[in-house]
């Protein structure tokens, strides 16, 4: 058998960075075999792990329990974080595009789209606040 790491992976986390890299054991005699993961180390802040599995790397560097899935828990909330954060983004983004449509509708004295706009815009903001 012989050992080879694998190409780490690196997610921000709040103020730090979250270092993943599994370890694989690949069989020396049979070429065709697929490599296996053995260990997984976690690296976050001045912590550092190997355990078994992703599992039990994340729960132990979280100090999350042995029975929690502290994987899914953590993805979910940094996905959740990430989307809301793009999403509102996107929401200020479009909010500006809004404002600056309605101020051209109004230099024009175009009361319909000024209004229009107006109203787009109050909706974005509510969504914005939420």
């Amino acid at each position: 058998m012989r050992c080879q790491g694998a190409i780490c992976l690196l997610s921000p986390i709040e103020d730090s960075i979250l270092y993943v890299e599994p370890i694989y054991v690949k069989s020396s005699t049979d070429q065709m075999a697929l490599p296996e993961v053995k260990e997984v180390i976690v690296a976050y802040g001045n912590k550092i792990v190997m355990r078994d599995s992703l599992t039990e790397a994340i729960n132990a560097i979280f100090n999350l329990g042995e029975g929690g899935d502290g994987v899914t828990g953590i993805v979910d909330d940094a996905v959740d974080k990430a989307t809301k954060d793009n999403s509102k983004s996107d929401l200020e983004k479009k909010s500006r595009e809004l404002l600056t449509k309605a101020k051209e509708a109004q230099a024009r004295g175009d009361t319909k789209a000024y209004t229009k706009y107006m109203s787009e815009l109050e909706k974005v903001l509510d969504q914005i606040s939420e």
